[in-house]
């Protein structure tokens, strides 16, 4: 769980959401299931994918050319609210509709750790876990509800 005394908060004593997110060079698909019971998904805009830190356009360090798998990210975290609320409407009305963001994740090989932080009109989110390796900026990323009433937390 990501921890919210980061962002001056006390924390919930659960994730309040969970996010699986797939990016490319130039977007991303996201899935998020909340404390809530509702599942969400979206797509968004991104910049530089969590496959390179400097931009899968760039060649390898040794010169080749990155391959088409070298071009594309994974990440699955958990996420908490910056908030001194952590009700699951509270965090379903963080996670619909449009927000902005950062992520990284670091380390050797396919998996790194690390995490992200997002924000929109109703506040901000931390969030940690695994993803591969880079950095990725997302100016808009927008998530409607699919499902609800599932089990929650």
């Amino acid at each position: 769980m990501a921890d919210p005394s980061l962002c001056g908060m006390s924390a919930p004593g659960a994730s309040d959401f969970y996010h699986l997110a797939v990016s490319s060079s130039i977007g991303t698909a996201d899935v998020i299931y909340t404390r809530n019971g509702s599942l969400f998904i979206g797509y968004g805009v991104a910049h530089g994918a969590p496959s390179s830190v400097v931009g899968p356009w760039l060649p390898n360090a040794d010169g080749t050319k990155k391959t088409f798998f070298q071009k594309f990210g994974i990440s699955l975290t958990a996420g908490t609210l910056c908030a001194k609320k952590h009700t699951p409407q509270d965090v379903d009305d963080f996670v619909s509709g449009a927000s902005a963001g950062v992520s990284a994740f670091f380390g050797p090989g396919l998996v790194g750790i690390g995490g992200a932080y997002s924000f929109n009109s109703s506040g901000s989110a931390i969030e940690a876990g695994f993803g591969t390796p880079g950095f990725a900026f997302q100016p808009v990323d927008y998530m409607a509800r699919v499902f609800k009433n599932l089990p929650g937390w």
